[in-house]
């Protein structure tokens, strides 16, 4: 989650957006609101929309923004 923090202090708008919805989801997650399953399921879906790649400013934030998501979808 380390990650997604970073991109909140340093990303691009659309970036510390992301991260934002991913840290929400984190956060639900650590209030029992959400199951593993569905957190999981949740993070893995902002990577698979393809949303990332077509608001990406660079393909390089793209990546920083994917991988921090898919870090913080291991971590349950």
């Amino acid at each position: 989650m380390e990650e997604l923090y970073a991109l909140m202090e340093n990303g691009d708008d659309w970036a510390k957006e992301k991260a934002s919805i991913a840290l929400s989801i984190c956060d639900a997650y650590a209030r029992n609101d959400i199951t593993e399953d569905e957190y999981r399921e949740l993070l893995q879906d902002m990577v698979r929309s393809g949303e990332i790649e077509s608001e990406a400013t660079s393909l390089e934030m793209a990546t920083m923004v994917v991988q921090a998501i898919n870090a913080a979808s291991m971590l349950a």
